[in-house]
């Protein structure tokens, strides 16, 4: 398998996963807020923001390689502990059972919340366009394809997600899985 097309490989596992991940992660936010709409809102609203900061982030052009390869190991521990912080949120701001948060404390831990995978998915996606487009008159083209691979692998995750994975895996298998997928990845592109 040539160079270009284990990235692909390895960028439609991460768009899998991604999409995976935060459809996991917006689940049990919903939870903690008890389905509020509004947090819904907060959540996308820091999810497209968190994501576009790290893009904005990946700008270094040094060792991309190694830096997709530790972004998607990284993936394997940010999603679990994200989902042990979102479960105990209500506990770490002192709010009650049965109590719906204030707009600030929602927004705020939303945010804070999803930081650390947004940031991760977006420099992943910023990094994988640098590495499928070594001269810069192809980058445009590249960006394209690669945001195409990653597409058609969110589209896979969320239905093998909403399908297959939320009927037979707990929260916390689903993030183990989602970690074994992106060791996966790495291991494609070594």
């Amino acid at each position: 398998m040539t160079g270009k097309r284990r990235l692909y490989l390895a960028v439609f596992i991460f768009g899998f996963t991604a999409m995976a991940v935060q459809i996991l992660l917006m689940r049990e936010l919903l939870v903690v807020f008890y389905g509020n709409e509004l947090s819904a809102g907060i959540m996308l609203a820091s999810w497209l923001v968190g994501v576009a900061a790290g893009s904005f982030a990946a700008r270094f052009k040094k060792f991309q390689e190694e830096i997709f390869r530790l972004l998607l190991l990284s993936i394997t521990v940010i999603v679990p502990a994200t989902i042990y912080l979102i479960r105990d949120i209500r506990n770490i701001l002192g709010v009650s059972a049965g109590e719906l948060m204030g707009f600030a404390p929602m927004a705020f831990s939303v945010f804070i919340l999803l930081a650390p995978a947004c940031l991760v998915f977006g420099s992943l996606f910023a990094v994988s366009c640098r590495l499928a487009s070594p001269e810069a008159g192809s980058a445009p083209a590249a960006a394209g394809k690669i945001y195409m691979i990653e597409s058609l692998g969110a589209v896979a995750g969320g239905v093998a997600f909403n399908l297959l994975l939320v009927y037979m895996f707990s929260p916390l298998q689903i993030a183990l899985f989602c970690g074994i997928l992106s060791i996966i990845a790495v291991l494609v592109i070594a």
